[in-house]
């Protein structure tokens, strides 16, 4: 499959000096409109765990939308580009199922992933310190929660900017 084949490029061989050889993803759960994938890679002839992400359609109205979330790779792979090619599956995916946008939610204490997501084209629509975590944990920690949303319209136009008259 076209997901298979791109995880199949030599990724963290440089990385893990130990010996790695291949990074592959493996499709653990798919649905219609939701899938997770893990990026794996063999380490001295055991398979390693490199990082993971997860897509799920949420429904609103007539719009339907994917929501990514449980991005998490491993530490000796960050930086390195994985974690832009899981995010281009998700919306790659997301693309192809006709969804309008891609959101996610994330945390002022991940600004690197702040980072890849806004070059990937995502931005911050709202912000808030409400969590669902015990509600003394977010004030305490001052962490501000990032909701993130891609558009996914491929043909919606730019707007054209205003002519100055006296041109």
């Amino acid at each position: 499959s076209l997901i298979q084949s791109l995880f199949t490029a030599v990724l963290c061989v440089d990385v893990f000096k130990q010996g790695a050889s291949t990074v592959f993803s493996s499709h653990i759960l798919t649905f219609n409109y939701d899938c997770f994938w893990v990026a794996e890679a063999e380490v001295d002839g055991r398979p390693q765990v490199l990082g993971m992400v997860a897509v799920m359609a949420k429904h609103s109205g007539k719009e339907k939308h994917g929501e990514l979330f449980r991005m998490i790779i491993s530490q000796q792979c960050r930086r390195l580009g994985l974690g832009l090619r899981l995010a281009h599956t998700v919306i790659d995916f997301c693309k192809e199922r006709g969804f309008s946008k891609v959101v996610l939610e994330t945390s002022s204490t991940q600004m690197a992933a702040v980072a890849l997501y806004s070059k990937l084209g995502f931005s911050v629509v709202v912000s808030h310190t409400t969590t669902e975590a015990a509600s003394w944990v977010a004030p305490l920690a001052r962490v501000t929660i990032f909701k993130m949303e891609k558009s996914l319209n491929c043909g919606t136009l730019l707007p054209v900017p205003p002519v100055n008259p006296s041109d």
